[in-house]
């Protein structure tokens, strides 16, 4: 078993995360699926922070699981991992739906767009970790 890069795991991920939380931040301004509660330049804090602490962890599942993985290189296994933890979370949404349907209930339009953006982000993350052949990591 190989080591892992801590330092690659914070970095990578919390850049992918920052980049894929305001790429999410313009894609809901073009699709409208949810509104803002704040002004631009605390989304835009926001969804740094949110995205690199989301980047983070699915950087650190990267790096843990990178050999379990049925892929060669980094780009399908970080979209693997980010769209199954976002189908995770979307269970457990869904899960909390049925005990509380008045408080909690699914969105379809921000579930769709949840998707859109695990894939971008899983992508994005991909993209930076880099082609793990290549690297030799």
């Amino acid at each position: 078993m190989r080591s892992i890069d801590w330092r690659k795991v914070v970095v990578k991920g919390s850049v992918a995360g920052v980049i894929s939380g305001w790429l999410a931040m313009a894609l809901n301004q073009i699709t409208g699926a949810f509104p803002f509660e704040s002004s631009m330049v605390h989304n835009l804090a926001t969804f740094a922070v949110g995205g690199a602490v989301f980047g983070i962890a699915i950087g650190g599942f990267m790096a843990v699981a990178r050999e379990q993985l049925p892929f060669k290189t980094s780009l399908p296994k970080a979209i693997m991992i980010s769209t199954g933890f976002w189908l995770i979370l979307r269970i457990g949404g869904q899960l909390m739906s049925i005990e509380s349907p008045g408080r909690f209930h699914p969105d379809w339009g921000q579930s769709l767009q949840g998707l859109v953006i695990a894939v971008i982000f899983g992508t994005v993350l991909g993209t930076l970790w880099g082609n793990e052949r290549e690297n030799g990591i």
